[in-house]
């Protein structure tokens, strides 16, 4: 019973002095001490999107030639963009990220023809 009770108190001592060993830089050596010191930094972004429209159309698009329905689709896309970083002082800094984005989307048109057969026309954007 006495071992129980002295084990408990061995691993809370034992954790406890893992996270004060976790302030240390290993092997004693600092890991780039200047970084932010510097006046410029650069770097670059990758992100990913989805784009898609909103239309609102008519109640009854009969009276307008053959087209009965307009729907869209989402797309997926991707952006990619540099990151300039410029160091004004010790707790201020200007970024200026400029980015490109590249999507498409597409709507798709229901047109009925003479012979009462729908056939849907995807066009991309």
């Amino acid at each position: 019973m006495k071992k129980k009770k002295f084990l408990a108190p061995l691993i809370l001592l034992f954790c406890l002095s893992l996270t004060a060993q976790a302030q240390r830089t290993p092997f004693g050596v600092p890991n780039l001490l200047d970084y932010d010191k510097k006046i410029f930094h650069f770097g670059f972004l990758i992100g990913m999107n989805q784009s898609d429209f909103s239309i609102r159309s008519k109640a009854d698009l009969g009276e307008y030639d053959s087209l009965m329905v307009i729907n869209t689709s989402s797309l997926s896309g991707f952006n990619l963009g540099i990151v300039t970083n410029l160091r004004i002082g010790e707790y201020f800094d200007l970024r200026f990220i400029p980015g490109i984005s590249f999507g498409e989307r597409a709507v798709n048109y229901t047109i009925r023809y003479n012979n009462q057969s729908d056939i849907v026309t995807k066009k991309n954007i």
